[in-house]
């Protein structure tokens, strides 16, 4: 049978696919080996592989919430902070939706081949930086000392307006009793609406959102404290960051390097690290299919995170 010129350059392009892929999960492995400490850095794509919708795009976000088509709000413009003052009952809808499909969740098999990796350098050498709202790792058996949630929980809750609330800088547990139900055609949450414990006026979830002045950062700071403290031990030694899921954008949680002023930062802005006396005794693994760019002599697995994760198992 006759092979197509196309049929060959597919064939080639796959076959070196895998062969990149290979050999890059040799490097990452080797590198993971050789490190004192672990950090992981997870952003939205790493929950893809536990069924986690992807909202970059309208079509999957209106398919899932169709109120948001009707208003033809995106999902970057309806989760602002003004809907709850506006029309709370589509803020705690939107929320509410929010909430019970990340309860329902389950860790894909990552998390945990993370966790092993993670276990093994021992207790205080490992820590996990991300920018993920729905608690998946502790949900996979990852201690809350050991997690810096810079953009807050969705398991928690707030003031509407902290600045006027007898206290201005509280978040606390979401009960379970509170989630609204919502209404099956119209998607709002159904009064009565989850309350601040402090002063009776609206809550909203514990989540910086986009145009947020109001984000109460208590929690998350007091992660940010651990995490720095943890980073100046780890920084001076040998450090392994391994990036999972994290995308391109503004907001997102992605490591660059700054030769210049001679750090690593973060994208967002959240920290930065001096390279420290070695500079190579710092390395990157990223591993993510679609934005494949790596800083120099560093390592990047272009595949998705679970496949990547499976076939580390075998070599760490």
């Amino acid at each position: 049978m006759n092979v197509s010129h196309k049929e060959k350059n597919e064939e080639e392009i796959i076959h070196r696919s895998v062969k990149e892929v290979t050999s890059s999960i040799n490097l990452a492995a080797d590198i993971i080996r050789k490190a004192d400490y672990v950090l992981i850095i997870a952003g939205a794509g790493f929950g893809v592989d536990s069924g986690l919708p992807d909202y970059r795009g309208t079509n999957g976000f209106w398919r899932d919430y169709p109120p948001a088509k009707k208003l033809g709000l995106n999902y970057a413009e309806l989760s602002t902070p003004k809907w709850y003052k506006e029309d709370p009952s589509l803020a705690w809808g939107f929320a509410g939706h929010l909430v019970n499909m990340y309860k329902k969740v389950i860790p894909h098999e990552g998390f945990t081949i993370l966790k092993d990796i993670c276990v093994a350098k021992g207790d205080d050498k490992y820590f996990v930086f991300t920018s993920n709202v729905d608690g998946e790792f502790q949900k996979a058996g990852f201690p809350d000392s050991k997690i810096y949630e810079v953009h807050g929980t969705v398991h928690y809750v707030q003031c509407i307006e902290p600045k006027k609330c007898k206290r201005q800088k509280e978040c606390w547990l979401l009960d379970a009793s509170e989630i609204p139900q919502i209404h099956p055609e119209t998607f709002k949450a159904i009064p009565p609406l989850p309350k601040c414990k402090f002063c009776g006026n609206l809550a909203r979830l514990n989540v910086s959102l986009f145009k947020d002045s109001d984000y109460v950062d208590r929690q998350s700071k007091h992660q940010k404290e651990r995490f720095a403290q943890w980073l100046s031990k780890a920084s001076s030694s040998k450090l392994v960051m391994i990036e999972v899921g994290c995308g391109n954008t503004e907001h997102s949680i992605r490591l660059e390097t700054d030769d210049i002023h001679n750090i690593w930062k973060c994208r967002s802005g959240e920290w930065k690290m001096n390279f420290g006396p070695d500079k190579q005794s710092i390395k990157l693994v990223r591993i993510n299919p679609i934005h494949t760019d790596i800083p120099k002599d560093h390592c990047l697995i272009p595949a998705s995170a679970l496949h990547s994760l499976k076939m580390l198992k075998k070599l760490t």
